[in-house]
């Protein structure tokens, strides 16, 4: 194995004009990115200069990957644009790149970067950092790509690079100030309270609601100083009504478009006689397995609906029709997130109307009706109401079905 040096990689000049194919992105456990790209070029090439955008890369940046042959070795980049130093936290890096000579594929190289602050800068200035990572392939390495017969798209892919990248143990990032200047401060956290941090272009970009706020001049800006005698200034949000495990994992879901979920509340114990265990539990377990944080979608939407995040604000419904089953609904129809969300509400008012005698007969109902009937949901009318509505409709629908007018000519 070969071990390339990060470089300070310029984009080349535009030659060959190729359509790149990003085949796969992955986010696994312990927050490691993984994704292939497969370049269609030729690099028999010796005027090879091609430069491919990657707008799929659900991780901040510009993303892109360059190939050019600089005299007879072939330089390969793959770049995220000028961001600050260690703005993808600290981590480790690998690519690997492959060459597809007919139907046989062959290893051009391996590249790996030690665990480092990404990017990392070149010099004692945080704001100058690599804007990628750059490996050579020598010409000796390319010699069975560059003998035989002439490269023709049409009858093979003589030389169709495959180049796979992996970022590895960026988890860390909206736990460290490096480069970021926002901290959201979380005051009743446990141990004397918790911060987040992250960038402001990237939250305004991601938000309308952070946009509006960062631009209005309320959060108040502070200094912080770092190590080697450098400062940092930075905008303070103070966070009251969510919860840390919640904002960090919507933080993470806008770098990653991933977020995982924890079981509601009335799929465990004491809500649910079926369980075998608490929330409190799978929770424990997924730390335990250092596994992206477990969180609830109800909490998430309601975050996500202030933030103005609507395709999380999708993801978090879905997972709630998934999930919604007799035994649970009625819980779930009269709890906090149903009364203040009608989008909410819906998904759950239609699936009762669906299940209507599955669930009348559950325990669960039984229970609220109980509580309702002494008067301990005062707040429970309006979605009653709206219920039972619903249902009278369905009622009639069936009962009359559609009304249908024939004129009859003496």
């Amino acid at each position: 194995m070969s071990s390339g040096v990060p470089a300070a990689a310029a984009v080349p000049t535009p030659g060959q004009r190729v359509e790149p194919k990003l085949v796969s992105f992955a986010f696994k456990e312990s927050h490691k990115y993984s994704f292939t790209c497969d370049l269609e070029l030729d690099v028999t090439d010796p005027a090879l200069s091609a430069t491919f955008e990657l707008p799929d890369v659900p991780i901040r940046g510009d993303w892109s990957c360059t190939v050019e042959r600089v005299e007879q070795d072939l330089h390969l980049s793959i770049l995220h644009s000028s961001l600050p130093s260690g703005a993808y936290g600290l981590g480790s890096g690998r690519m690997q790149v492959s060459a597809v000579l007919e139907k046989e594929e062959y290893s051009l190289g391996s590249f790996s970067w030690g665990t480092e602050w990404m990017p990392s800068r070149y010099t004692d200035d945080m704001n100058l950092a690599f804007a990628g990572w750059r490996s050579t392939i020598a010409a000796v390495e390319l010699e069975p790509a560059t003998s035989g017969s002439t490269y023709d798209p049409g009858k093979h892919r003589h030389n169709a690079s495959c180049v796979n990248s992996n970022l590895e143990q960026l988890f860390p990032l909206e736990l460290s100030p490096i480069s970021r200047d926002v901290r959201f401060l979380f005051p009743h956290a446990p141990s004397g309270g918790a911060e987040l941090w992250a960038d402001a272009d990237f939250l305004a970009h991601a938000s309308p609601f952070f946009s509006s706020l960062l631009s209005s001049g309320v959060p108040q800006e502070y200094p912080m100083k770092l190590s080697n005698d450098t400062s940092l200034q930075y905008k303070q949000i103070q966070i009251t009504e969510t919860s840390f495990s919640t904002y960090r994992a919507v933080l993470a879901y806008l770098r990653t478009d991933s977020i995982e979920f924890a079981p509601l509340s009335s799929d465990c114990k004491p809500l649910s006689t079926d369980a075998k265990h608490t929330r409190r539990h799978y929770l424990a377990v997924s730390l335990d397995a250092k596994l992206p944080t477990l969180v609830s979608p109800k909490s998430t939407y309601r975050l996500a609906h202030l933030l103005e995040l609507g395709a999380l604000q999708k993801i978090c419904i879905n997972r709630l029709r998934h999930v919604l089953r007799p035994e649970n609904a009625p819980i779930e129809l009269f709890s906090s997130v149903s009364q203040l969300y009608d989008d909410w509400r819906k998904v759950i008012l239609d699936y009762i109307l669906d299940n209507w005698d599955a669930v009348m007969k559950t325990d669960s109902w039984k229970k609220k009706k109980g509580e309702i009937d002494s008067r301990k949901l005062p707040e429970s009318a309006p979605i009653l109401l709206e219920l039972f509505e619903a249902k009278l409709a369905t009622i009639k629908k069936k009962t009359y079905g559609p009304l249908c007018l024939s004129i009859v000519r003496p």
